[in-house]
């Protein structure tokens, strides 16, 4: 979507939805060359809030300042 605007979009946060506790770690691991400022998981009612509801899902955020 992103992608598509003309006039450019420069965006600082990736949200990745892992299906487990593993799985977000790998993928916070696999991130480590992108030299992310931080890089966090949320789970619980934060991930509810994140997607509109709650599913056991784990979201891992990368961002970049």
């Amino acid at each position: 979507m992103l992608r598509d605007l003309r006039e450019g979009w420069n965006a600082d946060t990736l949200y990745v939805l892992a299906a487990n506790s593993d799985a977000a770690e790998e993928l916070a691991r696999f991130a480590e060359p992108w030299a992310a400022d931080s890089v966090r998981t949320v789970a619980g009612e934060q991930t509810q809030t994140l997607l509109g509801a709650y599913d056991g899902s784990i979201v891992v955020m990368y961002w970049w300042d």
